[in-house]
C-alpha cells in the first residue's frame, strides 16, 4: 500500500501494517504506481499536483546498471539539430518582420476624377436586376469605372485565379467574382481590368470602401491571397446642391486648428461636377456653406421616384463653417444623413492636418 503525506512531502509504502519503505519527495505526489522499466523492477512512478513526473527506485542499494546507460540508440546530434530548428521556428513566429515571397501578385487601382458618361441598358449583359436599384442619369445608368492593375512578379504562369469584389451597400456591381484562366508573370505590362460600379438608390452610404481579394495557387500548389482596398469617391454617392436650411438634426465639430475653407476641402466634388454646374449649385458662399444631396430618395417623405435629380427631393446634409473659429456644423432633416458627410469631413480635415505637419517638419 502506498501512502502520500502532504504535510512532509514524503511517500510511505506499507506491507499490511508494517512500513517497509519511506522517502522524502520534492513534492507530495497525487498519484503513485509501482512499475517496471526494462529490467528494472519495483520502480515507483509519481505525479505531483503541478504535473511533475518522477520515477523513483525502491531499495537501499543502487541498481546494477544505470537507466540512462540503456539509451544506447539515442542520436544526440539529431536531437540538438531538431532543437535548433524548433528555436528558429519560435524566433520567426515572434519576429515583427516577415519575409515577403519573391513571386507574388501586386494590385493597384485608378479611380477616375468624374463619373462615366451614362451607361446603356444593354451593357448590363443579363444583370437587369440592377435596374431596380441603380440611379438613372440622362436616360442611362449612373456609373463609375475603376481600373484594376494586376501584376505577377513570378516567371511562371498562374492558372485559375479568382478575384472577389466586396462592395458596400451603396454600390452595385455586375460581378461579385471574376475568374482568370491564366495570369502570366515576368511582364512589365500589368493586366488591366475594368470594375464598373453603379450607385444604389435604395441605401444611404455609410462607407465607400471596396475590398478586392485575389485567391490563387502557386506553381507548387501553395495557396496565397492578395488584397487591396479602394475607396469610391464622394461624388459617387452625393452631389452638390444649393444650400439647404434643414436644422432638424445638427451637431457641431470643434477643432483646435485654423479653419479650412469648404470649397478647398471638397475640391474633388466641384471638379467632378464641372465648374459651371458646381458654381451654380454651391452659390457664392461655397467656402462656408455646402449642401450635399444623396442619390437615395427620402422614403420618409413618401418619395418613390429614386431616379430623378430634382434637388428639392431626396436626403440632404449641410456643412456650415464658422468664419471666426474652427467649428463645423453638420445638419440635416434626416438623422441618418448626418453620418457620411460628417465622416468625410473628418477624414479630409485629418489629411490636411497631416500635410501641414509634414510641411512644418520639412521647413
Amino acid at each position: 500500500m502506498i501512502i502520500s503525506e502532504f504535510d512532509t512531502d514524503s511517500l510511505h509504502i506499507y506491507k499490511q501494517t508494517k512500513k517497509i519503505w519511506s522517502a522524502k519527495m520534492a513534492s507530495a505526489p497525487i498519484f503513485a504506481q509501482v512499475s517496471s522499466f526494462g529490467e528494472h523492477k519495483a520502480m515507483i512512478a509519481c505525479l505531483s499536483d503541478t504535473g511533475t513526473l518522477s520515477v523513483n527506485y525502491m531499495g537501499t542499494s543502487p541498481p546494477s546498471s544505470s537507466v540512462v546507460s540503456e539509451a544506447k540508440d539515442i542520436n544526440y546530434d539529431e536531437i540538438d539539430e531538431e532543437h535548433r530548428k524548433l528555436l528558429a521556428v519560435i524566433r520567426a513566429s515572434q519576429s515583427d518582420t516577415r519575409l515577403e515571397p519573391k513571386d507574388k501578385i501586386m494590385l493597384r487601382y485608378q479611380v477616375p476624377k468624374a463619373l462615366d458618361h451614362p451607361g446603356q441598358l444593354h451593357e448590363l449583359d443579363g444583370h437587369e436586376h440592377i435596374l431596380e436599384k441603380c440611379v438613372k442619369q440622362d436616360g442611362g445608368l449612373m456609373q463609375l469605372t475603376v481600373k484594376l492593375f494586376v501584376s505577377y512578379s513570378g516567371t511562371s504562369e498562374l492558372r485559375n485565379v479568382s478575384i472577389n469584389i466586396n462592395a458596400p451597400s451603396c454600390a452595385l456591381t455586375k460581378h461579385k467574382s471574376i475568374k482568370l484562366a491564366s495570369l502570366k508573370g515576368g511582364s512589365s505590362t500589368p493586366l488591366i481590368l475594368d470594375l464598373t460600379f453603379y450607385a444604389n438608390a435604395q441605401f444611404l452610404p455609410c462607407e465607400t470602401q471596396v475590398i478586392v481579394t485575389m485567391i490563387y495557387l502557386t506553381t507548387t500548389g501553395e495557396p496565397r491571397t492578395a488584397k487591396c482596398l479602394l475607396d469610391l469617391p464622394m461624388f459617387f454617392v452625393a452631389r452638390l446642391v444649393p444650400p439647404v436650411k434643414e436644422p432638424t438634426f445638427k451637431f457641431t465639430l470643434e477643432t483646435n486648428k485654423p479653419p479650412v475653407l469648404l470649397a478647398t476641402l471638397f475640391e474633388d466634388v466641384f471638379f467632378a461636377m464641372g465648374e459651371t454646374e458646381s458654381t451654380q449649385a454651391a452659390g457664392n458662399n461655397a467656402n462656408y456653406v455646402l449642401s450635399f444631396r444623396y442619390w437615395m430618395a427620402d422614403n420618409s417623405n413618401n418619395n418613390n421616384n429614386n431616379n430623378n435629380n430634382n434637388d428639392d427631393s431626396g436626403m440632404h446634409a449641410t456643412i456650415m463653417l464658422s468664419k471666426n473659429a474652427g467649428r463645423y456644423r453638420i445638419q440635416s432633416h434626416h438623422f441618418g444623413a448626418l453620418w457620411f458627410v460628417a465622416s468625410e469631413l473628418t477624414i479630409r480635415l485629418n489629411k490636411v492636418s497631416v500635410l501641414l505637419r509634414v510641411l512644418h517638419w520639412k521647413n
